[in-house]
């Protein structure tokens, strides 16, 4: 009975966790054309670079978040650009505050930050 139990759950949480993901590209894009996506999720989100040409983004570092809050979808973000290096800030609210796990600088070329 219990691995029947584990299983649904399981079952359900993968459902809802796939369900309720968002992904986003945000603007702007660099001078040369990188963007940067952001895929949000209940807990919080993976931010990737897309270089030019590129076939599929590069993860280049994530944040967490309380209450499912989506900086992305709530525009309380800030993505700017220095050439090809970009800075993405992330904020939450008082309530639902928003924690940025690694670099803020992202590197468009080599799709990593600093």
């Amino acid at each position: 009975m219990a691995l029947v139990a584990a299983w649904c759950t399981a079952v359900v949480t993968f459902w809802f966790g796939t369900l309720s993901s968002d992904l986003r590209v945000i603007d702007p894009a660099s001078a040369g054309g990188c963007r940067v996506a952001v895929l949000q999720d209940l807990w919080g989100g993976t931010v990737a670079v897309l270089p030019p040409g590129a076939l599929r983004p590069e993860v280049v570092g994530s944040y967490s978040s309380n209450d499912g809050y989506e900086p992305i979808t709530h525009g309380t973000y800030a993505l700017t650009w220095d050439g090809e290096i970009a800075e993405l800030q992330l904020r939450g609210t008082e309530h639902a505050p928003v924690w940025r796990d690694g670099g803020q600088r992202i590197v468009c070329s080599a799709g990593s930050t600093r």
